[in-house]
């Protein structure tokens, strides 16, 4: 006999989250298929995903299906719910297109219906048995996968392992519920303000991980309240926004170029307004404000990461090439396309600079995020013709087709011939003097007439 597959779905997406608060359901769609991993399947669903008022028979997208629970069924006993399971989807109306789920039950037996949930239940062991549970729950796009670990009656960790949310919405509370359920050791935390269906999700993931654990549900759930403060905080600016949305963040912006100081007060608990709902974005590209960004995190990243290292008995140039490679890339692949990188500077010209008895080992490079400055010191010095070898400075730029980092690199190369003292200071192994002294250089090379702007 040919066989009708049935997949009550807990479909994704706004409006089915509507509808499930409304009809108090978990499966409110419903797909049919006759082979059981539904590689063919069809369902009465939206024709356009954006427009929930256009509904036909539909085949379905199968990485777009995400079914619960199935019951296999005579295709005679298909034929005779279907009339009572599309008047249920009717009933449903026509805000979706989608049928009920209690309707969509009546097209299988009772009993099968119920022996497929039975087997798909959660067995809960008899007493709690500690670990990493992955779990997962439907948010507000897809399904959202948590991985909780348990010790000791706690939860010592959990974290969101993969989602499909909303960047600018749902990320904020794939990182910040998980964090916050571990601190307070319980799933009844405040949502995030701007992201409740995500963070809901979260939280319905972290339960059924405590359930599999074999731990109690209730002892995870005492009320987490934030408390309200009456602390009174004063500030002084030259302009205060209300609201952190597409204007408010432009205005911003463009206040901070000017010059003024801004307090930008947002009542939600992530940035962007709507703007993060319509999958836009402030348009900034090229502001100061992007500029000085980039050139704070380029500058304190290559001073964090500054390095002095010795080289024992290089005997060449080729060998402080090879050490200068390894210095900020522990990976041998990265290390080995930064060698090559320098072998290729090589051929275009002499890199050895007189005034300092050293090589200028420099170049772009994927395998670096920012820009990374050492020195190498030569123990002993290496002779060639005519020439003596002290180290090498090692000046790193990430290749990623932004400007500010050459910029700094170009900074530093100019401090070394015109700042004596920073030059002695890599030689001879003071490394917090020459950070200092890239600093002062920084400033005066940047920020001589004017300071980056700043917002609170």
């Amino acid at each position: 006999m040919t066989e009708i597959y049935i997949a009550f779905v807990d479909t994704p997406g706004i409006f089915a989250s509507i509808i499930r608060r409304v009809i108090k359901q978990k499966y409110i769609h419903v797909a049919i298929g006759l082979d059981e991993n539904l590689d063919e399947a069809y369902s009465i669903g939206r024709r356009h995903p954006s427009i929930p008022l256009i509904a036909g028979f539909e085949k379905e997208e199968k990485r777009k299906r995400k079914a619960n629970l199935m019951a296999k069924i005579s295709r005679r006993n298909f034929m005779r719910g279907a009339a009572v399971g599309t008047m249920g989807a009717a009933a449903a109306g026509l805000l979706t297109a989608c049928g009920n789920s209690a309707s969509s039950t009546t097209g299988a037996p009772a009993s099968s219906a119920a022996s497929s949930a039975a087997s798909s239940a959660v067995t809960k062991p008899s007493s709690p048995v500690d670990g990493k549970y992955v779990t997962k729950a439907m948010g507000h796009e897809s399904w959202v996968h948590v991985a909780t670990t348990f010790f000791e009656g706690k939860i010592t960790a959990c974290e969101v392992l993969s989602h499909e949310e909303t960047i600018g919405i749902g990320n904020y509370a794939c990182s910040r519920i998980p964090a916050a359920i571990v601190e307070h050791q319980s799933v009844n935390v405040p949502n995030l303000r701007g992201s409740s269906i995500t963070s809901m999700a979260v939280k319905a993931a972290v339960k059924e991980a405590i359930e599999l654990a074999g731990y109690n549900v209730d002892d995870f759930s005492k009320e987490v309240t934030i408390a309200a403060s009456n602390e009174v905080i004063e500030e002084e600016a030259d302009v205060v926004i209300m609201g952190a949305g597409t204007s408010g963040l432009t205005c911003a912006c463009r206040l901070l170029e000017a010059g003024y100081s801004v307090i930008l007060v947002e009542k939600r608990d992530i940035p962007g307004g709507s703007m993060s709902m319509t999958y836009g974005g402030v348009a900034t590209a090229g502001s100061k404000l992007q500029y000085y960004a980039r050139l704070t995190r380029s500058m304190t990243g290559l001073l964090e990461h500054l390095t002095i290292q010795p080289v024992k008995a290089p005997g060449s140039r080729a060998a402080l090439i090879h050490a200068a490679a390894q210095l900020f890339c522990p990976q041998e692949a990265d290390a080995r396309l930064v060698e090559q990188q320098l072998r290729r500077r090589e051929t275009l010209g002499d890199t050895y600079i007189k005034p300092l008895y050293a090589l200028l080992l420099h170049c772009r490079t994927s395998a670096v995020k920012d820009c990374r400055l050492g020195y190498l010191q030569a123990q002993p010095p290496v002779y060639e013709p005519g020439r003596i070898v002290l180290g090498a400075l090692v000046l790193l730029a990430p290749d990623d087709g932004n400007g500010v980092p050459v910029e700094v690199m170009q900074n530093v190369s100019g401090q070394l011939i015109e700042t004596p003292r920073l030059m002695e200071a890599l030689r001879t192994g003071q490394q917090q003097e020459a950070a200092d002294l890239l600093e002062q250089g920084f400033d005066r090379g940047f920020f001589a007439d004017s300071k980056p702007p700043h917002t609170k």
